[in-house]
């Protein structure tokens, strides 16, 4: 199960992403390790479920 902090932040970038791109997306970004790989891959995993749906 999700932390309820985690959904809130997937809440906030799924709105973020709503909002008229200013910014070119593709081609995406080579994957960049994250420093605090621990709770951020809970998070970076939690937003692809959210897209997939």
């Amino acid at each position: 199960m999700l932390r309820p902090e985690i959904i809130e932040k997937i809440r906030k970038k799924n709105e973020d992403v709503q909002q008229p791109l200013e910014l070119p997306l593709y081609p995406p970004q080579p994957f960049q390790p994250h420093p605090k790989p621990c709770q951020e891959s809970e998070e970076v995993n939690a937003r692809v479920v959210v897209i997939e749906l």
